[in-house]
């Protein structure tokens, strides 16, 4: 959903526009003429091939499905009101091919309004489906603005179509009153290859092992978002751990990542029958407690049956809770709940007491309203209440625009623009709670839509509360002052902000109560400072941390290198003090928008993260091909806007299990989307003294199961199920 407060406050939620879902098309009623054609992918480079076809819209109105994005089809059909399909081969484009060769695919509609163009409003959604109706790389083309009458949607280095696959095309009515004629083409264009992303590299300084997570497969009824995407993962210090996606769909380990489970769909098994409409999941979050309790929520948009405690627009948070180790038992039953978490809620994080069983927070962002509010549940989420003097559920306002803590309500603008992250609970000190977020001042936050491809948000900060959320404070600075300001901290030319939100601020508490922070930076203008290139595009990770509780905060260090020139969507774990393994998609584009642009899961990890100089050790836990081809969109919901790609979602995930061993979760969308996950099994660890079992579950070549999926250079046998993954390993002193 929206990452981001400001400059269009009112935008309903909204789901994910690129996705695998179950989706049966194989009942087509109606079509274009004609109603296929087919691609090859020409030899020469600089050449093109096309296929035009043609339809007529008859009148109705589709809106998007879930509330945004979507709109030709529906998720309880197989087309939306008045679709009119295509379907397209495209042959020739295999792994093979894009060794030598790019290719970019371009399908667009073009129309004269029958009446005119406010009448006739046409929209356009395009998939990948294997034969059997399970689809990916779905994407969404809409009017953005009324008299926009080109409709067009762009794949980079699209994979072939293969046995019964094809591209699915349908042209449907947005808003149309009467009849609507249209002409399509799609355009194959062929190019040298591109070989941008950070790769696999030469050191093996690190060991992953990675595993293609099994599908959730088709669903029953195709719900509005997909099966991956958005991709979190917990582990606690017990072994037990969760895996989750939209849904949400969730694994389950109780071994530290040994072995996963088999998929469960609580939205569409759970959430569905009991209180979340079929086809308005959205944004999910999953942890495990102390006491081995795994928490799963959903984020319902509406229309949503009749709620008293909803208040607002129609979106609420539905919250599961599992205390029988994470299996679902008979039609699962158990994952209790749904149990309310909150209403008018968007982009929700879980936090869990590191001690006390059965305590669970909940962090969410107004849908419609300016808060970033703080719910809490002693009673292992099944009632969530809110804890601050004053609240209610839904609104329960940790920043200062309603409990006005002074001084920090005078230093800070969530009305205008800011975007949140997980809650924090320090170990050392349990009442204390951190919830990270971005702003910026408010002339910047309430002039500056995302017309640039990110968020005007320029400043860190942080709220705490230090008597477990019954009172706050916007700001761990007693000033109010934040953690970094950017267009202090780095240059700034007075005029283009330096921005930060690309897209969550994420932020890490170590075994000693130590703070860290971790952005992705994008400096508004071209500048040369030091050895650091800023050229107005590119986007780099910098870590700030805190040995006071955020009263003051260190100066911001360079994470990535080695020619890493696009980092977004950025994680981070921390473990005994100074050590922290950040995880986030890498590319060498200059340009996170560039279509051209090809990305890898990266790697880091630092042992000296609270040094005046600390060091980061890189790798790429990816392979040795990359996990996305085409620019990220950082706009959020509104991607549909500035019609950006958004098939990646919003965030990757890092975390830690007891042996002090790390566990990237990340999409690869090359082809049908899937979720895979990277077991670190040697380097660094993130405890220097750790409860490991005796037995190690990551010993190399030990106890994998067979369907699990090795990454790294030559196996060393046929057989082999562990490989050492050679990373890089680049390790650079900060500037």
């Amino acid at each position: 959903m929206k990452r981001w407060r400001g400059w269009y406050s009112h935008v309903s939620a909204a789901l994910v526009v690129a996705a695998a879902v179950a989706w049966p098309l194989a009942q087509v009623v109606e079509a274009a003429t004609p109603s296929s054609g087919q691609l090859t992918a020409p030899s020469a480079i600089g050449s093109s091939v096309s296929t035009t076809w043609a339809g007529t819209v008859g009148p109705g109105t589709n809106q998007p499905t879930g509330g945004g994005g979507l709109r030709c089809f529906s998720s309880t059909a197989n087309n939306a009101t008045g679709s009119d399909p295509y379907t397209l081969k495209l042959l020739g484009t295999t792994a093979s091919y894009y060794q030598t060769h790019s290719a970019k695919l371009v399908i667009t509609v073009t129309y004269t309004p029958a009446i005119s163009a406010s009448a006739n409003e046409l929209s356009m959604t395009t998939a990948f489906d294997d034969g059997s109706g399970n689809l990916s790389n779905i994407m969404d083309s809409s009017q953005s603005a009324v008299g926009n009458t080109t409709l067009t949607v762009t794949y980079t280095n699209p994979p072939a179509t293969t046995g019964k696959g094809f591209i699915y095309v349908g042209v449907c009515p947005a808003r149309n009153l009467s009849s609507q004629d249209y002409s399509a083409r799609a355009t194959l264009t062929v190019g040298q290859a591109i070989h941008n992303y950070p790769g696999l590299y030469s050191s093996a300084e690190f060991g992953f092992h990675s595993t293609t997570l099994p599908d959730a497969g088709p669903v029953g009824t195709p719900l509005s978002t997909s099966r991956y995407g958005e991709p979190g993962i917990w582990i606690n210090k017990h072994g037990y751990g969760i895996i989750n996606t939209f849904g949400p769909v969730v694994w389950i380990t109780t071994d530290d990542g040994k072995t996963w489970s088999a998929p469960w769909d609580l939205g569409n098994n759970n959430d569905a029958a009991a209180s979340c409409p079929v086809g308005y999941d959205a944004d999910s979050d999953a942890v495990v407690g102390p006491d081995n309790a795994f928490y799963a929520d959903n984020l319902c948009v509406g229309p949503l049956p009749s709620n008293p405690q909803l208040v607002g627009p129609a979106s609420q948070n539905d919250s599961f809770t599992n205390k029988s180790g994470g299996a679902p038992g008979a039609n699962g039953a158990n994952w209790a709940g749904p149990n309310y978490a909150g209403g008018d809620v968007d982009r929700q994080w879980y936090a869990v007491d590191p001690v006390q069983p059965g305590l669970v927070y909940m962090s969410y962002h107004d849908l419609e309203g300016p808060n970033i509010n703080f719910l809490k549940s002693t009673d292992g989420g099944l009632t969530f209440t809110c804890p601050i003097l004053g609240g209610t559920v839904p609104s329960c306002p940790v920043t200062a625009t309603q409990n006005g803590n002074d001084p920090n309500s005078n230093f800070i603008s969530t009305a205008l623009g800011n975007t949140t992250g997980r809650p924090l609970v320090d170990p050392t000190n349990t009442q204390r709670i951190y919830v990270p977020y971005l702003d910026n001042v408010a002339t910047g936050s309430a002039t500056a839509p995302p017309t640039a491809g990110d968020p005007d948000l320029t400043r860190v900060r942080m709220a705490v509360s230090t008597d477990g959320g019954t009172t706050w404070s916007a700001n761990t600075d007693p000033g109010g002052n934040p953690a970094l300001d950017a267009n202090v901290a780095f240059p700034y030319d007075g005029s283009n902000d330096n921005t930060l939100a690309h897209l969550f601020n994420t932020a890490a508490i170590d075994s000693a109560g130590n703070l860290y922070v971790l952005f992705s930076l994008r400096v508004g203008h071209a500048a040369d400072v030091g050895t650091t290139h800023f050229s107005g595009t590119t986007t780099h990770l910098y870590l700030i941390s805190s040995t006071n509780h955020g009263v003051t905060w260190s100066k911001p260090v360079q994470v990535d290198s080695g020619g890493i020139r696009s980092s977004v969507f950025q994680w981070i774990v921390a473990g005994d003090p100074g050590r922290v393994a950040i995880t986030w998609y890498g590319s060498k584009a200059d340009d996170f928008n560039d279509t051209s642009a090809q990305w890898s899961e990266m790697y880091a990890v630092s042992t000296n993260a609270l040094s005046a100089q600390p060091t980061f050790t890189l790798a790429n836990v990816s392979g040795v091909n990359p996990i996305h081809n085409g620019d990220i969109c950082q706009a959020g919901i509104d991607c549909q806007v500035t019609g950006g790609n958004r098939d990646l979602s919003d965030f990757q995930m890092v975390t830690i299990d007891r042996c002090g061993n790390a566990h990237a979760v990340w999409t690869d969308d090359i082809g049908p989307g899937v979720t895979r996950t990277a077991a670190q099994t040697s380097g660094p660890k993130l405890y220097v003294t750790n409860a490991c079992p005796a037995t190690s579950p990551f010993t190399a070549g030990v106890g994998y199961p067979s369907a699990s999926v090795a990454v790294g250079a030559a196996a060393a046998g046929a057989g082999a199920l562990l490989l050492l993954l050679a990373g890089v390993l680049w390790r650079r002193r900060s500037n």
